[in-house]
């Protein structure tokens, strides 16, 4: 997964705005309920903190 991790205040604005899913990454053992921002076709972000988007998803329940 070529992403990066949110060491900011999340002011980015994305695309499209995946919350609450649970994220599996094997590469990177990651296994945790986080937010993914999408920009331009690709992930841009992947944190547990709140960000925005044009359009938001609802994922709580799902695996993404």
């Amino acid at each position: 997964m070529n992403c990066s991790s949110d060491s900011s205040s999340g002011a980015k604005d994305f695309d499209v705005v995946i919350m609450n899913g649970r994220v599996i990454d094997s590469e990177s053992n990651l296994d945790a309920i986080t937010n993914i921002g999408i920009k331009e076709g690709s992930v841009q972000l992947i944190t547990v903190k709140d960000i925005k988007g044009r359009t938001s998803i609802d994922a709580r329940g799902l695996v993404v």
